[in-house]
Protein backbone atom coordinates (compact mmCIF):
# COMPACT_ATOMS: atom_id res chain seq x y z
CA UNK A 1 0.00 0.00 0.00
CA UNK A 2 3.23 2.45 1.07
CA UNK A 3 4.55 2.02 -2.23
CA UNK A 4 1.22 2.74 -4.26
CA UNK A 5 0.72 5.55 -1.91
CA UNK A 6 3.77 7.54 -3.34
CA UNK A 7 3.86 7.97 -7.14
CA UNK A 8 -0.10 9.28 -6.29
CA UNK A 9 1.23 12.05 -4.23
CA UNK A 10 3.47 12.53 -6.80
CA UNK A 11 1.37 13.05 -9.78
CA UNK A 12 -1.23 15.07 -7.39
CA UNK A 13 1.23 17.80 -6.59
CA UNK A 14 2.63 17.78 -9.95
CA UNK A 15 -0.82 17.83 -11.32
CA UNK A 16 -0.92 20.86 -8.46
CA UNK A 17 1.96 22.62 -9.78
CA UNK A 18 0.96 22.57 -13.89
CA UNK A 19 -2.47 24.10 -12.82
CA UNK A 20 -1.02 26.86 -10.40
CA UNK A 21 1.89 27.92 -13.24
CA UNK A 22 -1.01 27.74 -16.03
CA UNK A 23 -3.18 30.12 -13.53
CA UNK A 24 -0.46 32.58 -13.29
CA UNK A 25 0.50 32.87 -16.78
CA UNK A 26 -2.91 33.50 -17.62
CA UNK A 27 -3.19 35.75 -15.41
CA UNK A 28 -0.19 37.77 -16.24
CA UNK A 29 -0.91 37.06 -19.97
CA UNK A 30 -4.90 39.11 -19.43
CA UNK A 31 -2.97 41.64 -17.20
CA UNK A 32 -0.38 42.15 -20.08
CA UNK A 33 -3.67 42.58 -22.41
CA UNK A 34 -6.53 44.39 -19.82
CA UNK A 35 -7.87 47.70 -21.37
CA UNK A 36 -8.08 49.98 -18.98
CA UNK A 37 -8.33 53.79 -20.36
CA UNK A 38 -5.07 55.66 -19.64
CA UNK A 39 -5.89 58.36 -21.88
CA UNK A 40 -8.58 59.92 -23.39
CA UNK A 41 -9.95 63.82 -25.64
CA UNK A 42 -10.67 64.90 -28.52
CA UNK A 43 -8.97 67.28 -30.89
CA UNK A 44 -11.69 69.68 -32.59
CA UNK A 45 -11.25 71.13 -36.41
CA UNK A 46 -12.97 73.50 -38.47
CA UNK A 47 -14.81 70.51 -40.17
CA UNK A 48 -14.95 67.88 -37.20
CA UNK A 49 -13.34 65.72 -34.78
CA UNK A 50 -10.09 63.48 -34.04
CA UNK A 51 -11.20 61.29 -30.53
CA UNK A 52 -8.09 59.70 -29.07
CA UNK A 53 -8.38 57.47 -26.43
CA UNK A 54 -4.80 55.64 -24.69
CA UNK A 55 -5.04 52.14 -22.97
CA UNK A 56 -2.50 51.21 -20.35
CA UNK A 57 -1.35 48.42 -22.76
CA UNK A 58 -0.17 50.70 -25.15
CA UNK A 59 -2.94 50.26 -27.64
CA UNK A 60 -4.07 54.04 -29.37
CA UNK A 61 -7.50 53.87 -30.90
CA UNK A 62 -9.13 57.01 -32.61
CA UNK A 63 -12.49 58.30 -34.26
CA UNK A 64 -12.37 60.23 -36.79
CA UNK A 65 -15.25 62.67 -37.93
CA UNK A 66 -15.44 64.77 -40.48
CA UNK A 67 -18.61 66.79 -41.27
CA UNK A 68 -21.64 64.24 -40.38
CA UNK A 69 -24.26 65.10 -37.87
CA UNK A 70 -25.13 61.45 -38.00
CA UNK A 71 -21.73 60.03 -37.46
CA UNK A 72 -21.58 56.61 -35.07
CA UNK A 73 -18.34 56.68 -33.09
CA UNK A 74 -15.85 53.54 -34.26
CA UNK A 75 -12.64 53.76 -32.86
CA UNK A 76 -9.59 52.20 -34.96
CA UNK A 77 -6.49 50.94 -33.92
CA UNK A 78 -3.52 53.13 -34.69
CA UNK A 79 -0.38 52.13 -33.59
CA UNK A 80 0.68 50.62 -29.93
CA UNK A 81 3.20 52.77 -27.56
CA UNK A 82 6.50 51.45 -26.24
CA UNK A 83 6.31 50.99 -22.41
CA UNK A 84 8.95 53.83 -22.14
CA UNK A 85 6.46 55.79 -24.10
CA UNK A 86 2.92 54.78 -21.88
CA UNK A 87 4.97 55.79 -18.75
CA UNK A 88 6.41 59.05 -19.78
CA UNK A 89 2.46 60.14 -20.53
CA UNK A 90 2.12 58.79 -16.90
CA UNK A 91 4.83 60.50 -15.64
CA UNK A 92 3.36 63.76 -17.46
CA UNK A 93 0.17 63.60 -15.77
CA UNK A 94 1.20 62.37 -12.36
CA UNK A 95 3.52 65.77 -12.33
CA UNK A 96 0.13 67.95 -13.19
CA UNK A 97 1.80 68.95 -16.80
CA UNK A 98 -1.02 71.32 -18.88
CA UNK A 99 -3.82 69.83 -20.44
CA UNK A 100 -2.38 71.49 -23.75
CA UNK A 101 0.71 70.55 -23.19
CA UNK A 102 -0.27 66.70 -22.80
CA UNK A 103 -2.82 67.12 -25.95
CA UNK A 104 0.23 68.77 -27.85
CA UNK A 105 2.51 65.40 -26.36
CA UNK A 106 -0.09 63.20 -27.87
CA UNK A 107 -0.49 64.39 -31.37
CA UNK A 108 3.50 64.35 -31.69
CA UNK A 109 3.58 61.07 -30.20
CA UNK A 110 1.07 59.41 -32.15
CA UNK A 111 0.65 60.91 -35.24
CA UNK A 112 4.21 62.58 -35.89
CA UNK A 113 2.53 65.73 -36.83
CA UNK A 114 1.68 69.45 -33.90
CA UNK A 115 -1.81 70.12 -35.30
CA UNK A 116 -4.37 68.92 -37.72
CA UNK A 117 -5.85 70.38 -40.75
CA UNK A 118 -9.24 71.59 -41.29
CA UNK A 119 -10.13 68.21 -42.01
CA UNK A 120 -8.11 66.12 -39.24
CA UNK A 121 -5.65 64.98 -41.26
CA UNK A 122 -1.57 64.96 -40.31
CA UNK A 123 0.06 68.44 -41.46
Amino acid sequence: MHKRRKPIILFVSLACFIFLIICLGLWKVKSLHSKELLYSTTYYFTFGSRSVRIYNNGEVYDDLEIEDPNHKTDYKYVKTLTKEQVHELKDKENRGVSKEEISNYVIELIYGVKEFDDRGEYR
